[in-house]
Order: C-alpha cells, then structure tokens, then sequence
C-alpha cells in the first residue's frame, strides 16, 4: 500500500512539472501529450481493483447480459491497457475508455442488484450508440412497467 501511494505521489509531482512548462509555454508536443495522459493514468491505476469486482460479478451471474458484458468488459480492459502502453494512443483514447469503463461498471452493478433489465438497457445504449436496436422499445416498456 505504502509504494501504490508513494508512486500515486510522484505521479502528482510528474503531473504538476509538466504543467508547469505547459503554463510557462516552454513545453514540448511530448510533454502535452504525456501531460493528458497522465491527468486520467491516475484513474486507471484502480483499473485492477475494478476489474477483479466486475470479473467475480460477471462469473456469479447466469443472465444472458453477462456473457455480452464480460466481452465488452474485456475488450475495454485491453484498450485501456494499450493506453497506458502507448502514450500517444492514450492521449486521442484514454477519457473515452475510461467513460466506458465506467458505464460499464455502472452495468456490472445492476447485474449484481438483479437488475438485469436495466444492465441491458444501458449496455445496448450506452455502449453501443447509434446500432440498430430491435428490442429497444421493448426493453423501456419493461423497464417503464417493472415493479420497483
């Protein structure tokens, strides 16, 4: 614990030094990049956490949404490895993998609250936008009449 929050540290100094040159117009193109990168690299340092809670998740539910949110899950994960990986990936893609982390997250809890219905929902519009979605009219029923 004591080395993740010593290294968490240095990342703020690393941050702030880079900031510094960014104010003073005495940085590189290399240090706005590294600079918007690790403005949200902080962020994916709990990436491990969070994938260990929605991994136990997933694997605990036998709804038909888990399978398709465990492909999506893993395939968001690799994106935001690759971000880290490639700083100059991670500067155009990191703030949109991390928002579809998040919604991700977001549907990996309604599944654990047995909220299946609304897990689908926001998988299909959150993480897939503008696809054509059949059953979208027949989800908000179901979600508009369900029992709370």
């Amino acid at each position: 614990m004591r080395a993740s929050w010593l290294g968490a540290l240095h990342l703020v100094f690393a941050l702030t030094a880079l900031e510094d040159r960014i104010d003073a117009g005495t940085a590189t193109n290399e240090d706005v990049l590294a600079a918007q990168v690790l403005t949200h690299v902080g962020r994916l340092l709990i990436l491990r956490v969070v994938d260990e809670r929605v991994g136990k998740i997933l694997a605990d539910s036998t709804l038909s949404v888990a399978d398709e949110l465990t492909a999506t899950w893993q395939r968001t994960v690799g994106e935001a490895d690759r971000c880290v990986a490639e700083p100059e990936h991670g500067a155009f893609y990191c703030r949109d993998v991390l928002d579809r982390l998040t919604e991700l997250y977001a549907c990996a809890c309604l599944l654990e609250a047995a909220e299946s219905r609304g897990a689908k929902h926001l998988l299909r519009t959150r993480m897939a936008p503008g696809d054509p979605d059949p059953g979208l009219e027949a989800r908000v029923d179901e979600l508009v009449t369900a029992p709370a």
